[in-house]
């Protein structure tokens, strides 16, 4: 079964809805649902509109850390059909820079253009099926002035004091396939009466975006170890200052205790161990909140 999603979206020039291709282009499908479907296009800019060539999107004025690293994460070109989709009216694809440069950056032609298709990431995903004529009335007089650079740089302040009346995406929904749904009614079904066979077969139909997953569990991998070992580190400080602490009281302790204690507070009174805990708890934050401030900077 081909699998094919809807895509509804709701621009200030109003609306249009596409339809995708998972077997026109696999990789190119997968991302292009997944940055819809989590609200990646939401508020962005058509900031590239000219007239009989093309309309271009797909630059996120977003800070999250996740959606950046997914829209930043290149994919591999897919192969080109044979014969290839023709770049009519309409068609939809990811531009790109060189080979496996796609992105997050989507665009749509407005007519036939001989020089689309040539190159392997320029591999269609869809079409326009309603709201053509939303496509072709979208804002065009600043034509390719908008710089790509300045809108990553300067974000959406960019875009609303030099380029005002450029139209935006307001919000996209994406809807499954009529067959799409039926293929999971199946899987339910066979799930629930044992058919492992047709499990099986029919589990690639209604698959998640695996890419996309692995990027964001990377991610949580890689924050959950810079916790641990945050807490780690500043435990570790905590029992040497107590530890330092105690030596100048004159009191003693075995090294045995020292090993039993994790933090180094189950020797010290309450009230103190109460202070430090959360002098431990306040010192994580900070660090993460500049380590944050950090990336956003990045960004």
């Amino acid at each position: 079964m081909k699998e094919t999603r809807i895509v509804e979206c709701e621009t200030t020039a109003g609306f249009f809805k596409l339809e995708l291709h998972q077997d026109w282009s696999p990789n190119g499908y997968e991302r292009a649902v997944h940055l819809f479907d989590i609200g990646f296009y939401d508020n962005t800019h058509f900031f590239r509109v000219v007239k009989n060539f093309l309309v271009q999107f797909g630059i996120s004025y977003s800070h999250d850390r996740f959606l950046s690293k997914i829209a930043n994460t290149p994919l591999e070109d897919d192969p080109q059909l044979n014969p290839p989709i023709p770049f009519d009216e309409g068609v939809v694809s990811f531009a790109g820079s060189g080979p496996n440069s796609r992105t997050s950056h989507l665009f749509i032609a407005y007519g036939p253009v001989k020089s689309f298709g040539k190159m392997l990431w320029e591999t269609p995903i869809g079409t326009v099926i309603e709201g053509m004529d939303t496509v072709r009335n979208l804002y065009s007089e600043y034509g390719e002035k908008p710089e790509q650079g300045q809108i990553h740089k300067r974000g959406v302040h960019y875009i609303r004091t030099v380029f005002p009346k450029l139209d935006k995406i307001i919000h996209c929904s994406v809807e499954q396939d009529e067959v799409l749904e039926k293929g999971t009614e199946e899987l339910k079904s066979d799930v629930a009466a044992g058919n492992q066979d047709s499990v099986k077969s029919k589990s690639e139909l209604v698959k998640s975006d695996s890419k996309a997953s692995d990027v964001i569990s990377e991610i949580k991998k890689e924050d959950a170890g810079t916790v641990k070992s945050d807490v780690k580190s500043d435990a570790a400080g905590i029992q040497e200052k107590s530890r330092k602490a105690d030596n100048r009281l004159g009191k003693s302790s075995s090294a045995n205790d020292t090993v039993a204690s994790q933090t180094g507070l189950d020797h010290l009174g309450f009230p103190i161990a109460a202070a430090i805990g959360v002098f431990l708890v306040i010192m994580c934050m900070l660090k993460r909140k500049r380590s944050k401030k950090t990336m956003n900077k990045t960004v």
